[in-house]
């Protein structure tokens, strides 16, 4: 170290001191308020042992005689702080430092008296492989959780810091012992761990090289006991590098013993014990053979049914040894001396057991004593006996209680086979085995076993197999016995040799039934459909004449009788098997003795309607099987109907011919509400009928039934009348069907509409003043609407009013060309026919009828006009009294038509084109104003029915008028768009037919309309339209009053109806 580090030195510790003595000062100054309850601690003392490399910090506990500061001092606890610099209060105040040790000021055995004044002392391992200097404080937490943190110098804090140099890790890691006990000698290991971690740090080769010690101690070595425990040394030098090393134990030694083992290196030897180097756990050193047994005793008993015997021995544990100890038995034809020398060894046993059984072989006949010793836990056995430790003489005699039979014979009935199985005698090589069967009785010494019926031999077997098996014969009931002999060659006879003594090879009694038992009587199955699930409940008989008895449920879907028309015969007699067709449900073993009846329920699911067999078969506790079944006895047919009756319902009325209709909706009138069933039922159908808006038909509350209609099993009706009166609504029938099974359904079905109001007819063309050209096409254009719907449409034609003889067309059937999907409320049609195809000329007639689903019927007649006038390409409108004078006229002779001629004439006031000298037509001009107008017609005419149509539909209150004028009156608007046609303006159009007719407005003669009904009558294509009795309201709308004559008011052709079915589900 050169001069200037030497100043340097001298310097810090300089100012070192100063700094030390500021803080002594002002802890001195902190200290002055100190009092004695503050319990601060006294006398502080700290001393460094470099051996074991811990620091000792020692003080006083308070020297007081206040009896207050003595109870305080009982629950105080003091605090010891480490620090590398002087220790102040508001180190511990700011938890800058953390305590290493709590120490009690007072022991608890201590009383109050004796605690003041107390030394107390803590010591503070040193880290390996450290150096420094450190201060140590106590402080003293008092009773109030408080802690007094003074730390006075030389009081509670040592002045001088107390220098700390310790050692790097010096010793082996991890010793382990095993004890030898067959060596006498305890081997001791360990792990040379510095090396590896810490090359270099030791010295493993040369003069300076390290050695082990091994010292042992008699309990657990640390670092703070070490040198009070008085360790021995054991070993020493033993060379670096050496990881085990063996002790021998000296004879007659039992110890717990603990081992170190350290390393010495250059003169350190490490005492830390900071590498497991020394035992935590002792190690069992026992050399010592245990004592001699004690109250050894010995007894024979013979085995005669084997020709064995067993002599057991008996003693009691070593009282000495810990319970891991074991004995030897052994056996000697002469007495024990003082060890077991020369004797057998026989057996060993575990402690705890004392006792031990030694077989002792056939034919033996001797005179044996025998003897227990001891081997403890390691293996150490001297074989020493003692006068405790044998037997007294035993004599062991298998010869003459043997006896040459087999043994445990048993004999077990199933199914008409009995198996016999047995146990091969002992002592004997192949012998052969006789098996006998004894009837009513077990054999004996005395049985003749030739002579005898009731005695069998049913087998005979070689040795080695020991089981057997025997049929039974059939058809009988008998208590058996089995016995079973053994015939063998024994060496002190000549020949064979069968011990027929039968001492010990007889089974017990069986029981051998090999006869059927009775069929079970069967009741007849009940289906339970009002439970959930739905079943069948079987229930039969149980057989008291049988016991642990089992039944056999079957089912069969079919015929299980083999022969057709099998309801014709009173008994039918089957097998239940599977090859008959039978499908086994269950198997049911007998409950108990005392059961009387027996039942199953088999669950059935829903929706189904089939006929299946039951039938109950018996098979008993021995496999015989009865399979017979008998129908209505133990086989039955049941009808397994799980599914609720249905309904088809329909209202039927009858029409002005006394025919009955199916109606689809309903009117005022008489009805019959008809049920058609789909299966019989157990009571007659319960109806509730009324109308969607509350009107009854059937006694509200009441139970009212249907009744059956005559000749027709599966319907029945209930009569009802439609009143007038009623609003339009729909029936609603409620209906409860209950079928022979007891399924019930109850439905409610809506429908029938109840319609009170006639079909309202709108026409859009032709109106009263249409008129047709010859070359356009008669436009039948118009709508029907209904509250409940329609049902047909159709228009005839009247043409030739005019005429002598005026045709009528058959009535025929117009399309719906509706678009909205409302039901058939309304029906919108449309039809074509052109005007030249008119073969009179002048005024027709145009009949509309319409009816809806309840045989209402409307009928409205129009009347228009069909002329020989034709209007040309070119604008000119042609008439004429035929049709081969419809010829243009040519008005500036040049021989060309109008329609052809290119500049047919010049008008005045006209602007004539110069190129062609022509009248040029204008945008305006009067061809281009009929495009526009007839274009515009049509738009507004689809747009009209549409609407009109409609609001028809939305409110059917407003489609009945007070009379056919107001109808007409209402639709006068459509008849100026509809009534010139296709052919110009109206008025041009009846200027042209003024020239060439008159309207005629004559009446129709009646006879006339009677040929026209009598030519419809006779129509093989004419509809009928079935109605109930009624009075029904006919309705003609017409234009003209006059027709009315000309009609002569023919009868209306009948509807045919749609028959509408409903089903209930």
């Amino acid at each position: 170290m050169g001069p200037v580090m030497a100043r340097m030195k001298s310097l810090g510790l300089v100012l070192m001191f100063v700094l030390m003595s500021m803080t002594g000062f002002a802890s001195l100054v902190a200290a002055s308020g100190v009092t004695d309850s503050d319990l601060q601690a006294r006398n502080i003392s700290v001393s460094w042992d470099p051996t074991y490399e811990f620091t000792r910090i020692q003080w006083d506990n308070l020297d007081t005689g206040d009896f207050q500061v003595m109870n305080d001092l009982q629950v105080a606890t003091y605090r010891v702080y480490r620090s590398d610099m002087p220790i102040t209060t508001l180190d511990i105040e700011n938890d800058n430092l953390t305590h290493f040790a709590s120490i009690p000021a007072c022991e608890a055995e201590w009383s109050v008296g004796n605690c003041r004044n107390q030394a107390r002392s803590v010591i503070h391992l040193t880290p390996h492989s450290s150096e420094g200097s450190y201060h140590y404080a106590v402080t003293t937490m008092l009773g109030n959780g408080t802690e007094a943190a003074f730390v006075e110098m030389n009081v509670s804090q040592n002045y001088e810091a107390v220098n700390e140099t310790s050692h790097a890790i010096t010793s082996v890691f991890n010793l382990n012992a095993t004890y030898d006990g067959a060596n006498q000698q305890t081997i001791l290991e360990w792990e040379n761990t510095v090396p590896v971690f810490f090359p270099g740090q030791l010295i493993e080769t040369g003069e300076n090289a390290y050695t082990i010690r091994i010292y042992e101690h008699p309990i657990p070595a640390n670092r703070t006991n070490w040198g009070q425990i008085n360790p021995t040394l054991v070993a020493q030098d033993i060379p670096a590098g050496t990881s085990s090393y063996s002790i021998s134990v000296p004879s007659g030694v039992d110890r717990n013993v603990y081992y170190t083992a350290t390393i010495v290196d250059q003169g350190f030897e490490d005492f830390r014990f900071l590498t497991q180097n020394s035992l935590l756990s002792p190690v069992r050193e026992d050399s010592r053979a245990p004592a001699p047994a004690i109250e050894v005793a010995a007894s024979f008993s013979a085995i005669p049914e084997t020709g064995f015997g067993t002599t057991t021995i008996v003693w009691s544990d070593d009282p000495i040894e810990d319970g891991n100890e074991g004995y030897r038995i052994w056996r000697s034809p002469t007495p024990f001396g003082q060890n077991v020398t020369g004797a057998q060894l026989i057996g060993e046993a575990s402690a705890g057991e004392e006792m031990f059984d030694y077989t002792i072989q056939q034919g033996v006949l001797a005179e044996s004593y025998y003897a227990v010793s001891v081997v403890d836990w390691i293996g150490n056995h001297d074989g020493l006996l003692s006068s405790g430790s044998t037997s007294t003489l035993i004599f062991e005699d298998t010869f003459n209680p043997w006896i040459a039979e087999p043994t445990n014979v048993s004999a077990v009935y199933n199914n008409g086979m009995t198996t016999i199985t047995w146990n091969d005698q002992m002592g004997a090589e192949g012998e052969f085995y006789h098996v006998y069967r004894s009837v009513g009785s077990r054999l004996t010494s005395a049985s003749d076993l030739v002579n005898d019926s009731n005695i069998d031999l049913v087998a005979t077997v070689p040795d080695g197999v020991q089981t057997t098996e025997a049929s039974v014969p059939d058809n009988v009931y008998q208590n058996t016995y089995y016995c079973v002999t053994s015939e063998a060659r024994y060496g002190y006879i000549n020949g064979t040799y069968e011990d027929t003594r039968f001492i010990q090879n007889c089974s017990d009694a069986i029981l051998e039934d090999t006869q059927d038992p009775r069929a079970p009587q069967m009741s007849s199955p009940m289906l339970e459909v009002m439970a959930e699930p739905k079943y069948v409940l079987v229930t039969w008989l149980n057989d008291f004449e049988e016991v642990d008895e089992t039944y056999g449920l079957w089912v069969h879907s079919g015929n299980p009788w083999g022969i057709e028309n099998w309801e014709d015969e009173l008994v039918l007699t089957t097998n239940a098997t599977t090859e008959n067709g039978w499908t086994l449900l269950e198997t049911i073993a007998e409950p108990s003795a005392s059961t009387t009846q027996m039942y199953r329920s088999i669950d059935v699911d829903d929706e189904i309607d089939r006929h299946r067999w039951y039938a109950v078969t018996q098979t008993d506790q021995w496999g015989n099987e009865n399979t017979v079944v008998s129908n209505e006895f133990n086989a039955w047919l049941v009808h397994e109907d799980t599914t609720a009756p249905t309904a088809i319902i329909t209202v039927e009325g009858e029409d002005d011919n006394d025919e009955d209709f199916i109606a689809e909706a309903l009117t005022q009138g008489d009805y019959e509400l008809l049920f058609k069933v789909n299966e019989e039922l157990s009571e007659d159908p319960v109806i509730n009928v009324t109308t969607t808006d509350g009107h009854a038909f059937t006694e509200e509350g009441g139970l009212v039934r249907a009744e059956k209609v005559p000749g027709k099993a599966d319907t029945y009706r209930l009569r009802m009348t439609v009143p007038s009166g009623l609003v339009n609504s729909n029936l609603r029938v409620e209906y409860t069907l209950v079928d022979i099974a007891g399924n019930t359904r109850t439905e409610v079905t809506l429908g029938w509409p109840i319609d009170v109001e006639d079909p309202d007819i709108q026409m859009y063309s032709p109106g009263p003043d249409s008129t047709y050209l010859y070359g356009e096409y008669v436009r039948i254009h118009g709508s029907v609407t209904d509250d409940v719907g329609v049902d047909f449409v159709r228009i005839k034609f009247e043409k030739g009013l005019d005429q002598t003889s005026i045709i009528r067309t058959e009535w025929f059937n117009v399309t719906d060309i509706t678009a909205a999907d409302d039901g058939g409320k309304t029906f919108v049609f449309e039809y074509l026919d052109p005007a030249a195809s008119w073969p009179e000329k002048g005024r027709q007639r145009l009949i509309v009828e319409a009816g809806d689903s309840a045989g209402n019927v409307e009928e409205v007649r129009i009347t228009f006009i069909v002329d020989l006038c034709q209007r040309s390409t070119s604008g000119y409108t042609v008439c004429a009294t035929e049709v081969a004078d419809m010829q243009v006229p040519d008005d500036d002779g040049d021989g060309v038509p109008n329609d052809e001629d290119s500049c047919p004439g010049t008008l005045s006031n006209t602007e004539v084109d110069s190129t062609t000298g022509c009248v040029s037509p204008g945008m305006f001009s009067g061809t281009f104003l009929l495009v526009y107008v007839m274009g515009g017609l049509n738009l507004v005419l689809l747009l009209a029915a549409i609407v009109a149509a409609s609001m028809a539909n939305a409110n059917p209150a407003r489609k009945r008028r007070g009379d056919e004028e107001d109808m007409l009156d209402e639709d006068d608007w459509m008849a100026d768009f509809m009534g010139g046609g296709e052919g110009g303006s109206a008025d041009d159009v009846r200027a042209d037919l003024g020239a060439l007719n008159e309207k005629s407005e004559d009446k129709e003669e009646k006879s006339e309309d009677k040929q026209v009904e009598d030519e419809e009558d006779d129509d093989l294509f004419q509809e009928k339209v079935a109605r109930p009795k009624r009075r029904t309201k006919r309705k003609a709308k017409d234009d003209d009053d006059d027709d009315d004559d000309d009609d002569g008011g023919g009868s209306r052709p009948r509807v045919r109806r749609r028959s509408v079915r409903r089903r209930s589900s």
